[in-house]
């Protein structure tokens, strides 16, 4: 685990969630969670705006709206100086 690192791992799936909350406690991982939610749901909470590093994704049905959910809990990021 990297120091200061926090991860969220969401599924809609609450048997999927159950299973990956089993693995994190038999890995002994730390500063991992699981939430049974879907990302649509985590945008109405506004704590969760603009709160997010980076956001990945797998098996979407299409690329439009999973953008339209994720982008407004991105943490802006200041331009890089180069």
């Amino acid at each position: 685990m990297i120091d200061g690192l926090r991860t969220t791992l969401i599924d809609a799936s609450r048997k999927k969630v159950s299973f990956l909350r089993h693995a994190l406690r038999a890995m002994g991982l730390s500063g991992i969670g699981a939430l049974h939610i879907r990302i649509e749901e985590i945008g109405r909470n506004s704590a969760a705006l603009r709160s997010y590093d980076v956001i990945t994704s797998r098996a979407v049905s299409a690329l439009a709206p999973l953008v339209r959910a994720a982008w407004p809990l991105l943490r802006p990021r200041a331009a890089s100086s180069r």
